[in-house]
């Protein structure tokens, strides 16, 4: 469960549809899969990368066959759109993560939150306001421990902020 709290994005946008294989044939699927990491090739592509988004645009999967086959069960019309424009930032806003927190279209997960600094913050654009909001939606028992190192970094901030020091 925690994974997919941390997670970047939606569950639904990992993996690929059965239908896709329908759309451009199992064989092409997967050849475009042998360049992930697996057992065999540990130091490939990482896992990650097998998601609806690069599955369409790297297979040039045709937007009017991916609409038909799935038909507004799996993925919305907004989404299916962000695929297709090629616009990163505009793929995150449609498939960010509910626990993830998305600025400027790009998204931030819990666990890099508490990873980095203020200072770090501050250069993605990530406003103290924003994050004081982050916190109160993910506080969760399962995300106790990101939200503490976040919530400890932005008092820091703001005892060093207080002091003129950044």
């Amino acid at each position: 469960m925690t994974s997919e709290l941390l997670s970047g994005y939606q569950f639904e946008f990992y993996g690929i549809p059965g239908y896709i294989s329908d759309i451009v044939g199992s064989d092409k699927v997967t050849e475009w899969m042998k360049q992930f990491e697996s057992l065999e090739n540990p130091k490939e592509r990482s896992k990650q990368e097998v998601n609806f988004a690069n599955v369409i645009l790297e297979l040039q999967v045709p937007k009017e066959a991916v609409i038909k086959a799935n038909q507004g069960l799996v993925f919305t019309e907004e989404q299916i759109e962000a695929i297709y424009s090629g616009d990163k930032k505009r793929i995150n806003q449609a498939f960010a993560n509910e626990h993830a927190l998305l600025v400027n279209g790009n998204i931030y997960t819990a666990d890099w939150l508490a990873a980095h600094t203020a200072t770090d913050y501050k250069a993605e654009g990530i406003t103290e306001e924003e994050l004081f909001l982050y916190i109160k939606k993910i506080n969760k028992e399962e995300l106790e421990e990101e939200c503490s190192k976040i919530k400890k970094e932005l008092s820091n901030a703001q005892n060093l902020h207080q002091a003129n020091i950044i």
